[in-house]
């Protein structure tokens, strides 16, 4: 099968990963910066470098391409790889704005109508050996009944907002650049969906600077019947990159800090603190990627769906809707 891959930042970590895969051959790589389409064409021996994706619908026989471009390009890519049937794995955010995701979600119906196309998105964290610990306490009822989740995502890179193109992207948000891998994390973990109800963002850190956009987040609202997710995007920390959050059930309480994960067991005086051992983070931007196309292949089901990345993306929207209202 032949793959395509759409921006060489984070994108050259996909044709890394790609590289080895006797099942894919990378056909061709497109970056708006031609020169760097050209590096990393000649370092993973492509036989095709673009510096406009639509060369790649017109040109190429492509069985799936992986899409890293900027955010605001990504509706309209998406939309237009859908229409060609043509497989999609995608870094977040699927788009910037709720009609964008309403045209998506219709493209989508249409053409699965005539065949069965993937999409599918780059929600790591489900990856984490840490995590996949955690759900599966979660599961078996280690921790009872779960009431309270709390989710940030500490960014701790603001040298990336004043210095990259984030701080230049129409509709960018914090919410939906970061904030949407812990509605994921969350929605997954409990297997339930998030409704937000409130939410609010400020302006502090980045105040005198060019960017334009809030840089911090925080919304609550209801994760399934029983429990209530606070999630948080915190682009201006002064912390490490970290996912910080926190598992409260009726049996137990799970916690990931900086640095450590922990569960708790009982009441003072008699709390039991297990360690999590797990190394974190060990997740590496590729690793959905093998997941990916046995689903092409028919070999395995898809870990990270259309309908998931949508429901995702719709509460990540209507987040940042709700926080406007108040700002």
């Amino acid at each position: 099968m032949n793959i395509g891959v759409i921006g060489l930042g984070i994108g050259e970590r996909h044709v890394d990963a790609l590289a080895n895969d006797n099942r894919v051959s990378i056909a061709v790589v497109c970056d708006l910066n031609i020169s760097k389409a050209k590096a990393i064409a000649s370092k993973y021996n492509v036989p095709a470098f673009c510096e406009n994706w639509k060369q790649m619908l017109k040109d190429f026989d492509l069985g799936a391409v992986i899409i890293a471009s900027y955010d605001h390009y990504h509706a309209e890519q998406l939309i237009e790889f859908i229409r060609q049937g043509v497989h999609i794995f995608i870094e977040k955010p699927l788009c910037t704005t709720l009609k964008e995701l309403e045209h998506i979600e219709k493209e989508y119906c249409l053409a699965n109508k005539h065949s069965n196309v993937f999409v599918s998105s780059n929600f790591i964290l489900r990856t984490e050996s840490r995590f996949i610990e955690l759900k599966k306490r979660i599961s078996d009822g280690d921790l009872g009944l779960i009431y309270s989740v709390e989710a940030s995502y500490d960014y701790g890179r603001i040298h990336k907002i004043f210095d990259g193109w984030r701080g230049k992207s129409p509709n960018y948000s914090v919410m939906n650049g970061g904030g949407i891998h812990m509605i994921d994390l969350s929605q997954w973990l409990l297997d339930e969906a998030f409704t937000p109800l409130f939410a609010i963002h400020n302006k502090v850190v980045t105040a005198n600077s060019p960017f334009f956009a809030p840089d911090f987040t925080s919304a609550m609202g209801r994760l399934g019947k029983n429990s209530i997710l606070k999630v948080t995007a915190n682009f201006g920390s002064q912390t490490p990159h970290y996912h910080q959050l926190k598992v409260y059930g009726t049996k137990g309480t799970f916690i990931n800090e900086c640095a450590q994960g922990k569960y708790f067991f009982g009441n003072e005086p008699n709390v039991i603190e297990c360690k999590d051992l797990h190394d974190f983070p060990c997740a590496k931007k590729g690793d959905l990627l093998p997941n990916f196309i046995d689903a092409i292949q028919g070999t395995n089901d898809l870990e990270v769906s259309f309908a998931g990345v949508s429901s995702v993306m719709k509460a990540s929207l209507i987040i940042d809707e709700l926080a406007n209202e108040t700002y």
